[in-house]
C-alpha cells in the first residue's frame, strides 16, 4: 500500500462505524449486515478504534479471540436480536490455529454478514436451530491482509466488507507519541448519544446512490453498497435529530472521507 495523499479524519470514521452497527434499524429487502475491517501495520490505532466502536453502542460484543465453542453459545442471541455486532480487536488470532479451524471460523463470519449462520459442524443438521446474521467489524494486520486477500477474493470472503485501508499521518504518529511521553491516551472523538428507537425507511436519493457505487466500487459486491446505503441512512437520520453543528461534515461527506481508503487499490491517511 502506498499513500496517495488523502487524509481521513478519525472522527469521520468512527461515526461512520458506529452508523453501521445501528443499519439493523433500517428496513430494507436486502437482509446481508456486512461488516466493516479496519486495515493497517501494527501501532495504527486500529484495534482502539474497534474497542471504541464496541464499547458506545449498545447490542454489540467485543473479541480478543473467539473460538467455535464460543460462537455456538452466542449463536442464539445473535439470532434473536440481543446482539447485532460482532467486534474482533485482532483478527490474526482467529488464523493462530489449526488451519481447518481457522476456515471453520472464516466460514462462520462470511455466512453470518450475509445469508445468516444456522449449523455447525459438530451439530445435528436434521435439527432446527435459528439463523444467526449480524454486522462484523475487526482490526486486520497489514500482514495478513497481503496473505490472505488472494484467497478471500477467490471464496468470496472479501465481497462481503467494506475494506478500509489506511496509514498514519505525519501528524498522526506525532501526537500517538506525545501522549506515550505524558503516559495518557489518544483522546477519541465523541460517540453517537443517541440512536433510532424504531425501523427507519431508507433514505438514499438516487444521486447518492450513484455516488456510493462509485466510492466502493461495484465490483467489490452488492453487499458492502447495500451497507453504505443504510448508513448514509442512520447519518441522516442522526444530523436530523442531534442538530447540525458548525463544522460537522455533512453525512455523505463522512463517507466521501474515506473514499481512497474504500478504493481497491488505494488506502487514505487517518488523521487524529
Amino acid at each position: 500500500m502506498h499513500p496517495k495523499g488523502s487524509q481521513v479524519k478519525i472522527e469521520n470514521l468512527v461515526k461512520f462505524m458506529v452508523a453501521s452497527h445501528y443499519t439493523y434499524h433500517v428496513e430494507s429487502p436486502y437482509r446481508q449486515r456486512g461488516g466493516v475491517l479496519l486495515v493497517s501495520g501494527p501501532g495504527s490505532m486500529k484495534s482502539t478504534i474497534v474497542r471504541t466502536v464496541i464499547d458506545s453502542v449498545t447490542h454489540a460484543l467485543g473479541y480478543s479471540d473467539l473460538t467455535l465453542k464460543q460462537l455456538a453459545v452466542i449463536r442464539n442471541q445473535i439470532a434473536s436480536g440481543t446482539y447485532h455486532t460482532l467486534g474482533f480487536y485482532e483478527l490474526e488470532k482467529l488464523y493462530a490455529r489449526q488451519a481447518s479451524v481457522s476456515a471453520n471460523l472464516e466460514g462462520v463470519m462470511k455466512a453470518m454478514v450475509e445469508e445468516g449462520f444456522s449449523h455447525f459442524a459438530f451439530e445435528d443438521q436434521r435439527i432446527w436451530v435459528p439463523n444467526a446474521r449480524c454486522f462484523v467489524i475487526a482490526s486486520v494486520l497489514q500482514n495478513l491482509y497481503e496473505q490472505k486477500s488472494g484467497n478471500w477474493n477467490d471464496n468470496g470472503f472479501a465481497r462481503r466488507f467494506i475494506w478500509i485501508k489506511y496509514l498514519l499521518s505525519v501528524k498522526a504518529k506525532e501526537k500517538m507519541r506525545q501522549a506515550r511521553s505524558e503516559n495518557a491516551l489518544v483522546p477519541m472523538p465523541p460517540m453517537f448519544a443517541r440512536s433510532p428507537a424504531a425501523l427507519l425507511q431508507m433514505d438514499v436519493t438516487r444521486e447518492e446512490g450513484i455516488r456510493l457505487e462509485q466510492i466502493i466500487d461495484m465490483e467489490s459486491g452488492e453487499t458492502p453498497v447495500n451497507l453504505l446505503r443504510k448508513t448514509l441512512t442512520i447519518l441522516k437520520w442522526y444530523r436530523k435529530h442531534n442538530g447540525n453543528h458548525r463544522g460537522d461534515a455533512t453525512p455523505m461527506e463522512v463517507i466521501e472521507d474515506l473514499r481512497q481508503a474504500i478504493k481497491p487499490r488505494s488506502n487514505g491517511e487517518l488523521e487524529l
